[in-house]
């Protein structure tokens, strides 16, 4: 039982942190290609 809800807050820290990054890296490509892509 506490080690199924271990695993499973690990596996939403992943998710949490997959999530983050992948939000940064739109961010970072937003501010170094988003303003040629605006005014395409």
């Amino acid at each position: 039982m506490v080690f199924g809800s271990y695993k499973r807050e690990n596996w939403d820290i992943i998710y949490e942190f997959y999530n983050a990054t992948r939000t940064v890296k739109e961010w970072l490509t937003f501010l170094f290609y988003g303003e040629n892509e605006t005014n395409r």
